[in-house]
């Protein structure tokens, strides 16, 4: 082959890949997790601390109100999710909103709806990774 053909294949290697179309929502997705996971976390350290005085108030709502925040950017119609990996992902915290009842919502973590949202979550998992050709822990094809 031509030192010329050659040169004019390797150079195509420098190409850029195309930017995910959900990037921006899976970073929504992330920040969600985190204040998730942070008021959780202050929630534990506030149960812990009333065991030591009974008279305590919780009073933080910092990551609480983020949380809530993000949950609201969720409800954009024009941000659906435009890859598997996105809607993926907000199906995910669908079922960890429905999956921890508040007393005051009835049926919240329990039932029908919750098992479907998990299902279709994971049947997008496996069908992401079956398009990119990934194997389970057995090692067949997911």
């Amino acid at each position: 082959m031509p030192k010329a053909a050659l040169k004019t294949i390797t150079n195509r290697v420098d190409e850029t890949p195309p930017e995910n179309p959900d990037r921006l929502l899976l970073l929504v997705c992330g920040h969600w997790r985190k204040a998730r996971a942070e008021h959780d976390l202050a929630l534990a350290e506030y149960k812990l601390a009333l065991l030591e005085n009974p008279h305590l108030d919780f009073d933080e709502i910092q990551a609480y109100r983020r949380m809530k925040d993000t949950e609201e950017q969720f409800q954009i119609p024009d941000d659906c999710p435009k890859t598997i990996v996105g809607a993926a992902s907000m199906l995910r915290i669908a079922a960890t909103i429905l999956s921890h009842p508040n007393k005051d919502d009835v049926g919240m973590g329990e039932g029908p709806i919750l098992d479907i949202v998990k299902l279709v979550a994971d049947g997008l998992d496996r069908i992401e990774a079956r398009r990119h050709g990934l194997k389970g822990f057995d090692g067949l094809p997911i």
